[in-house]
C-alpha cells in the first residue's frame, strides 16, 4: 500500500493508467526502463591482474578443466590393476 501510494506520484504510473491497450502499457514501460541514464561518466571497476597465460581464453576456462579432469581419470584408470579373472566353478 505504501508502494502504491508512491508511484501515484510517479508520472510514467500516471502515464500509464491513462493506457488502454495492454501492449502498448508495456511497450511504454519497456522504453522508459531502457532510456540512457542522465549520467555522462559511468563509473567502471578497476581491471585486475587475472594471471592468465598468452593463449587461454578466459571464457573457456571451465572447458579446459573438463578435459583435464576426463585426462587424469583416463590416466587413473591406465594405472590401475584390476584382478584377472578365474574360472574356479567347474
Amino acid at each position: 500500500m505504501v508502494q502504491e501510494r508512491a508511484m501515484k506520484g510517479n508520472d510514467l504510473y500516471q502515464r500509464l493508467l491513462g493506457l488502454e491497450n495492454p501492449w502498448r502499457v508495456k511497450e511504454v514501460a519497456l522504453r522508459e526502463a531502457l532510456k540512457p541514464s542522465g549520467r555522462k561518466n559511468p563509473e567502471l571497476l578497476a581491471p585486475r591482474p587475472m594471471g592468465l597465460v598468452a593463449g587461454i581464453d578466459p571464457r573457456r576456462l571451465s572447458e579446459l578443466a573438463d578435459d583435464l579432469e576426463a585426462e587424469a581419470l583416463i590416466a587413473a584408470e591406465a594405472k590401475r590393476h584390476y584382478p584377472e579373472k578365474t574360472n574356479d566353478s567347474a
